[in-house]
């Protein structure tokens, strides 16, 4: 599949989600689900409105604050997502991995590594942040 196979675009559609967690000691587990209905699409110049009706899908994911690195955090999720392709919406699953460290009160650090199900290793999505956070006087 080549991204030239994705030519069809979204003119509508509705989310929502929900995410319950646990922290087991310096773990931190998420699961949740995701509903998702696309209202219509456009192919080819033709609106038309989606046959999908709603997607429910689950997402999971996965936190580690390693006690000798208090300011250091491991993250892991998986997700299935839609993928949007001239033939129609199919669903695809999504890993992603990373490591965030605080390195102070307001300022953050994160690596962030995204898999797609169809994508070779060189078309990963990579992505280096910086979080800075101040409050107005």
């Amino acid at each position: 599949l080549t991204r030239q196979d994705r030519v069809m675009q979204l003119d509508r559609a509705v989310d929502a989600y929900v995410v319950a967690s646990e922290r087991l000691g310096p773990i931190t587990l998420h699961a949740g689900a995701l509903l998702e209905d696309f209202a219509s699409t456009t192919v080819a110049g033709r609106t038309k409105l989606s046959d999908q009706g709603f997607s429910l899908r689950p997402m999971v994911g996965l936190e580690w604050h390693p006690a000798p690195y208090p300011r250091t955090t491991l993250l892991g999720d998986l997700t299935w997502v839609p993928e949007v392709r001239a033939s129609g919406i199919t669903q695809t699953w999504l890993a992603g991995w990373g490591v965030r460290y605080q390195a102070a009160r307001s300022v953050g650090v994160e690596l962030s590594v995204r898999h797609r199900q169809d994508e070779g290793l060189a078309d990963t999505t990579v992505l280096v942040g910086a979080r800075i956070a101040f409050a107005p006087k």
